[in-house]
């Protein structure tokens, strides 16, 4: 997520928003579900 941060930030006018748009479309159901699995190893606090 960092390396895909900084790609953003610092080649902006670069980036291809379409690739973007299939980076979030697919990775992003997966970080969800790994943060959900996350959590409820932490239990509540």
């Amino acid at each position: 997520m960092l390396a895909f941060r900084n790609i953003l930030v610092h080649d902006y006018p670069g980036v291809d928003l379409d690739q973007v748009w299939q980076v979030v479309e697919r990775e992003l159901p997966i970080l969800k579900r790994r943060i959900s699995i996350m959590l409820q190893e932490l239990g509540p606090k």
